[in-house]
């Protein structure tokens, strides 16, 4: 977080403190702090140990969203004041805080005297405390901290496949020219059945992944369902299916690209067992759910994959090796990925990276994007992202027969804005 002091005169550094707030989905809040130049007066109870700040929100921030009620607690509160006029002034703004709910009781195990501490580093210290105390209060609301779902007890856990439960479901589409996803064309409005387990099987960084399968007139297809393992706020949960979309559409078309360029590679010819790689594009179907905000849940939708899963990378540096136990057929599905995910980032021109490659054997599923600008969504980490694969990643003979420059970090890294 950013603490600053500023005049509250001066309002063009309000107008850019709280513009950043909102641009990287913080929290902006302003408190009056008087510095004099005395120290602040310690608690002189018992334990003088403790002291307790007040900091009092003056009414100018409308923080709705907080539960924080003092006013059942006014044996509790000691003031801190330094003259009797600045007394007088806390008094008013207590009062006003109380009566709108706006009161943070923040108690420090530091004792501070005149000898050792100024009003400056006090203000600081109690101004950091103050800030920590509200954004604990917030976790998963306005702070923009997420919180993982409730109730949630993976099948691998548990020992017991949960559940079937049946729904009427909408399947939806990405449109690339809008950025919307809505329903698909000639779609009927939860006119296609649906089943899908309780709790999940899986469950990777971001999702929750569930057993999941389509009833067809004479047929069954058997599918996964995936759903943010966070609470997300209700106008944001298409937009985490619109991230994921645009990832996995991004993903094919380096696919492509890749496949083309291994096939036409002159220093490639003789290897005759790189396969093609393909990736799982997901569809997202929307669920008639009275449990759910405005009746419906969200989930991104896949045909299951058949075979061993494997995860050859991921969003934060990791990347798997190639084993000397590993079976010729395995060796070879870690070099391509690794391989892939570095030429993605060379056909981009250093803007785009493919990683977190997993699934079955050349068929890849929940691919993540890193960009320079960190356009999509959280686990898109930018060049940050691109230096911890190039830290790890040893270029092989699919990286040099592709003609990819041997890196250990980002091109131009010093440039580029992390």
């Amino acid at each position: 977080f950013f603490v600053g002091l500023f005049s509250r005169l001066d309002i063009n550094v309000f107008k850019w403190l709280n513009y950043l707030a909102t641009r990287f989905n913080g929290t902006f809040h302003m408190s009056e702090l008087s510095l004099d130049a005395s120290p602040l007066v310690t608690n002189s109870g018992d334990d003088d140990s403790v002291e307790t700040v007040e900091i009092c929100d003056d009414g100018d921030d409308d923080d709705s969203d907080s539960d924080y009620d003092d006013s059942n607690n006014d044996d509790d509160v000691i003031e801190v004041v330094t003259t009797k006029s600045a007394e007088t002034v806390l008094r008013e703004r207590l009062k006003q805080a109380k009566s709108s709910g706006n009161v943070y009781t923040i108690a420090d195990t530091t004792t501070f005297t005149a000898a050792s501490s100024s009003s400056m580093r006090t203000t600081f210290q109690t101004i950091s405390t103050a800030v920590t105390a509200m954004r604990s209060s917030n976790v998963g609301s306005r702070s923009g901290v997420p919180r993982e779902r409730q109730g949630i007890v993976l099948e691998s856990v548990s020992g017991i496949k949960s559940e079937m439960e049946l729904f009427k479901a909408t399947r939806m589409v990405l449109d690339h020219k809008t950025g919307k996803i809505t329903p698909g064309f000639g779609e009927k409005s939860g006119g296609r059945i649906v089943r899908i387990a309780q709790q999940p099987f899986a469950q990777g960084g971001l999702r929750n992944v569930y057993r999941m399968k389509e009833i067809i007139v004479g047929s069954i297809r058997n599918l996964v369902g995936k759903e943010s393992r966070h609470e997300i706020p209700d106008v944001e949960r298409l937009r985490f299916h619109t991230d994921t979309s645009n990832c996995q559409a991004k993903a094919c078309k380096y696919a492509k690209k890749f496949n083309a360029e291994v096939k036409k590679s002159v220093n490639l010819e003789e290897n005759k067992d790189i396969h093609r790689i393909s990736v799982l594009r997901a569809e997202v179907y929307r669920l008639n759910d009275a449990s759910c905000k405005r009746g419906f849940r969200y989930l991104a939708v896949e045909e299951e994959l058949k075979g061993k899963y494997e995860k050859w990378n991921s969003n934060n540096g990791f990347v798997r090796e190639a084993k000397e136990d590993d079976s010729d057929d395995n060796k070879m599905q870690c070099q391509v990925a690794q391989a892939f995910s570095h030429f993605s980032y060379e056909k981009s021109g250093g803007e785009e990276m493919v990683v977190d490659i997993q699934g079955s054997n050349y068929v890849y599923t929940d691919p993540q994007l890193h960009t320079t600008l960190k356009m999509l969504g959280r686990a898109d980490r930018g060049v940050p992202g691109f230096n911890d694969f190039f830290r790890t990643h040893k270029c092989n003979f699919i990286c040099k027969g592709l003609g990819l420059e041997a890196r250990t970090k980002a091109k131009d890294d010093s440039s580029l804005h992390s």
